[in-house]
């Protein structure tokens, strides 16, 4: 498992992602102790959620100190995330999206976590000079978009699954 300490470290100096610490997976359930959490290792474990999101390296090698199975939380204030989801048809949608408007993966794209079977991928673009907000199958079924006023949970993050 890669030291979560690191990549988020590396996150916010390499790429300048601002990152801040979500909950941790803790045998098959969310670290924050409610057994029947909604959003297990999705959800953030400071008070100013991804508001609190930071390159400041002093500040997460502190939070990573103290929590080190922290999951990444990745704001996408400056980023586009498409967000694509198997489980509701995402994979079959952007391939759609792809033989129409051509290939669109020209950024890093992330695997997400595993669940029933499902998985999902993360392509990250630079957000556009126009602002765009988070959305919900706007793009097309299974693909929502995390942008202004977002964050995705990032890679190496564990997922629920323990993937």
């Amino acid at each position: 498992m890669p030291n979560l300490k690191d990549t988020a470290l590396r996150y916010a100096s390499v790429t300048e992602w601002p990152v801040f610490p979500l909950y941790g997976i803790k045998d098959g359930h969310c670290g924050c102790g409610n057994r029947s959490c909604t959003s297990p290792g999705k959800h953030p474990l400071t008070r100013g959620g991804f508001k609190s999101a930071t390159t400041d390296l002093d500040q997460i090698e502190q939070w990573w100190t103290d929590h080190p199975h922290a999951n990444i939380g990745v704001s996408t204030e400056h980023l586009a995330v498409i967000d694509i989801d198997s489980g509701r048809g995402g994979l079959e949608s952007w391939a759609a999206l792809v033989d129409e408007i051509g290939d669109l993966q020209v950024g890093p794209v992330a695997l997400t976590g595993l669940k029933d079977g499902r998985r999902g991928e993360h392509h990250y673009f630079a957000a556009p000079d126009t602002p765009i907000k988070n959305s919900v199958d706007v793009l097309s079924p299974g693909i929502d978009l995390r942008a202004k006023g977002g964050y995705v949970v990032a890679s190496p993050s564990m997922h629920q699954s323990g993937k």
